[in-house]
């Protein structure tokens, strides 16, 4: 019976190898790196630290998250030694690739739940770069935002290594408007989006409409954002084209035998790349100029109808102009100090009843003087083609096409305006 007991029940080393505790006692952790890549600057710009523990007897890799989720409150210091612990490694280990390259940034992981104040301002953090004789600028402390964080020592804990020259990133981010307002507060160097949020990119117009919506925030702050978990080309090149700045993930550092592009080295997967995001860059620029040259043409057809003809005519005018042009829906005149001058002329346009007071044309004498087609105009340009806006007069994606026209009635000079439906042109 003892010898059954004996065998059917472990060893207590053995039974607790896994247990923080002993992880810690035995400095039982390793750092692995995972390429931060600039397609723009055509090479890698960083890495980051991905840690993990070894269990003392088996050496099976534990990830770090699953340690501290198994710790209670009263565990605190020994969560804290575990961070200290994989922060330890990463430093050590991105020591050999920092010679070669003085340049390269190192990215690593605070766990944001040992951000209490008595340890927000013990400088340990600073002391530990300073031991591996690590510039601090090179270094980007990552603060994720999940689980236990406290907004206000996340805060102070920014501002102090802010001073130290240290970069610092918020991790997880989305579009939710409790996290854009995070970013808005503490204003970090960097971002890093919420990766269920780049997985399957390319594929959801959800996903795109909110990833634009974070860099658009970020960049307007001087914030770059980086997005990882990025598996294949196409979700790459879609983040590259709604403007982020940095790429990570398995598509640039994974190797694959089945799969063609996934055997090329990641330098070469990278000019691949660049070459594909240049060529959809050119084709994009193309139809760029394509649409604004076709919205110019509308433009100087739509003038040259009044060129023999007083603008007062423009109602009596407007049902031609709107059957030679489907994409033509509004047809107004502005005096020289932006004041709408008669009624504006309507194509047929379908207003939901319920959205009837939103989008209405605009009522003679309205001021146009702060919009684009009006200030835009100068001494020495008479013509402008706006970027694409909500028109309130119809709900639509349009462009405005404004050229100052002579009256042949004796009134001096006009600004004949056109809105153009984006979707039509």
């Amino acid at each position: 019976m003892t010898n059954d007991t004996a065998l059917e029940t472990p060893s207590s080393a053995s039974f607790y190898s896994n247990h923080p505790f002993y992880i810690l006692e035995k400095d039982s952790a390793a750092a692995f790196f995972e390429p931060v890549v600039s397609v723009h600057r055509r090479g890698v710009l960083g890495l980051e630290t991905v840690s993990r523990a070894l269990d003392p007897s088996s050496l099976d890799m534990i990830e770090p998250r699953e340690l501290f989720q198994s710790l209670q409150e009263e565990d605190f210091y020994l969560k804290l030694g575990l961070d200290r612990l994989f922060r330890q490694k990463g430093l050590e280990a991105f020591c050999a690739f920092q010679s070669p390259n003085p340049n390269l940034l190192l990215f690593m992981d605070i766990e944001p739940s040992v951000l209490e104040e008595n340890i927000v301002g013990s400088g340990y953090l600073y002391k530990q770069i300073e031991e591996f004789h690590l510039e601090p600028r090179r270094v980007v402390v990552q603060i994720p935002l999940s689980g236990k964080w406290d907004p206000r020592q996340v805060d102070r804990f920014i501002q102090i290594h802010r001073r130290h020259d240290l970069l610092l990133c918020l991790k997880n981010i989305h579009a939710e408007p409790d996290r854009l307002k995070t970013v808005l507060e503490f204003n970090p160097d960097l971002v890093k989006l919420e990766e269920g949020l780049t997985r399957g990119l390319s594929r959801s117009a959800e996903k795109q409409s909110a990833l634009r919506k974070v860099v658009r925030l970020a960049h307007s702050l001087g914030i770059v954002v980086v997005a990882g978990g990025l598996d294949n080309e196409e979700d790459a090149l879609a983040a590259l084209e709604l403007g982020v700045d940095l790429l990570q993930g398995g598509y640039f550092s994974r190797q694959s035998k089945n799969n063609p592009v996934l055997t090329l080295g990641r330098r070469a997967r990278m000019m691949f790349l660049s070459a594909r995001f240049r060529r959809r860059l050119g084709i994009q620029a193309q139809k760029d100029r394509e649409l604004r040259r076709r919205c110019e043409q509308i433009g100087e057809f739509a003038s040259s109808c009044f060129s023999q003809k007083p603008l007062d005519e423009l109602e009596i005018t407007a049902p031609f102009l709107f059957r030679q042009v489907p994409a033509l829906e509004c047809l107004y005149r502005l005096n020289p100090v932006g004041r709408q001058l008669g009624k504006m002329a309507l194509n047929e346009l379908h207003i939901p009843k319920r959205q009837r007071f939103l989008f209405e044309p605009s009522a003679p004498g309205s001021d146009h003087s702060l919009r684009e087609y009006f200030y835009a105009l100068a001494p020495d340009v008479d013509k402008v083609v706006t970027q694409p806006y909500l028109s309130m007069n119809s709900g639509h994606l349009c462009v405005t096409v404004a050229k100052c026209v002579g009256n042949p009635s004796g009134d001096g000079f006009q600004i004949l305006c056109a809105d153009l439906n984006l979707s039509r042109v």
